[in-house]
């Protein structure tokens, strides 16, 4: 399931790890053969320079 922005004020979507298509989505950002160990709890897929700093605040306020 990809959530859509909603409150955030985003336009992209956002993959959260429990999401079908989450490992795909993961492991198009890694160009480096050996992979990392931990992944993170959702991708933020941005759209423009406004949905960076949404996504960037967002672990602000949920935290």
């Amino acid at each position: 399931m990809v959530a859509r922005s909603g409150r955030t004020g985003r336009s992209g979507a956002v993959v959260p790890a429990t999401a079908p298509e989450f490992d795909a989505a993961n492991n198009s950002f890694v160009g480096n053969p050996i992979k990392p160990d931990g992944s993170p709890d959702a991708i933020v897929r941005v759209k423009d320079e406004k949905d960076v700093v949404s996504a960037m605040n967002s672990p602000a306020r949920t935290a």
